[in-house]
C-alpha cells in the first residue's frame, strides 16, 4: 500500500515531529523512507557550496539513523539543488514513491502547482507540528 515513502526535510524546529510521524506510518505499513533535502541552485561559491553539502550530507545522516534505529528500513538520502516542489516531485517520481510528507511550517508560495499537480488523488494533509 505504502511501501515508499519520501521525506522531505527542511530542518526546521519541527523537522523532528514530521520525523517522527514518517516513522510511525513507516512502522504501521511497513514502508521504507528516503529522506530529501533541497539546497537553493543559485549558490556560486563553491567552497560554501561543498560546506553546505557536507553540512546537510552530515544531518541527513543522523536522520537515517535515527529512522533506522526504530527499526524501520532506509532507502536512499537525497541532496538535490533547484526549487523545492521541483525536485520532490522528480525525486518521488524516481522512486516510485506513494506518500511525500514534507516538513515545512510556511506556506508555499507555489503550493496549489506542487499539491495539486503532483499526481491525481493526490491530497494535502496537515501532521505532526
Amino acid at each position: 500500500l505504502l511501501n515508499k515513502i519520501l521525506l522531505a526535510i527542511d530542518f526546521r524546529n519541527s523537522s523532528e515531529n514530521i520525523v517522527n510521524n514518517a516513522i510511525g506510518m513507516a512502522e504501521v505499513f511497513s514502508s521504507e523512507i528516503s529522506v530529501i533535502h533541497v539546497l537553493e541552485d543559485d549558490i556560486k561559491d563553491q567552497k560554501v557550496k561543498l560546506l553546505l553539502q557536507e553540512a546537510v550530507m552530515d544531518r541527513l545522516n543522523v536522520i537515517k539513523k535515527k529512522i533506522e534505529n526504530k527499526g524501520v528500513q532506509t532507502g536512499k538520502l537525497i541532496l538535490e539543488y533547484g526549487t523545492f516542489y521541483d525536485q520532490i516531485s522528480q525525486a518521488a517520481d524516481n522512486m516510485n514513491a506513494n506518500m511525500i510528507i514534507i516538513g515545512s511550517a510556511e506556506k508555499l508560495k507555489d503550493e496549489t502547482r506542487f499539491f495539486h499537480g503532483r499526481q491525481e488523488g493526490a491530497k494535502r494533509s496537515k501532521i505532526g507540528g
